[in-house]
């Protein structure tokens, strides 16, 4: 969604620039994002390829793969997360209780 969509899209804007210019002690940005998986990456050579750089998918993730959570804090400006074996509603769970810990005792 964007600016042609949303006719309140530069209103909203606004408000979000306010409220993080003026309680920034009281922002965070959530985010998870998965799977992830560690894949190899093919070495750089001298020679001129002459097909694209290109992964084979893979079908069999033999060591699994992983989800994160992350959250940015606007007043400290820091970033943290933690790396989970499966998604869930749990480790969500746990993530957003993480970030309500990390809210100072004066921001309440």
């Amino acid at each position: 969604m964007g600016r042609v969509e949303d006719p309140d899209f530069d209103a909203k804007l606004d408000r979000i620039e306010e409220v993080t210019t003026r309680f920034p002690q009281r922002c965070f940005a959530f985010d998870q994002f998965g799977p992830l998986s560690i894949r190899p990456h093919h070495g750089g050579s001298w020679a001129p390829r002459s097909d694209p750089d290109r992964l084979p998918a893979t079908y069999k993730r033999t060591c699994g793969i992983r989800y994160f959570h992350g959250c940015y804090r606007f007043a400290d400006d820091q970033l943290w997360g933690v790396n989970r074996r499966r998604e869930g509603a749990d480790h969500t769970l746990s993530a957003l209780k993480s970030v309500r810990a990390r809210r100072s005792s004066t921001a309440a």
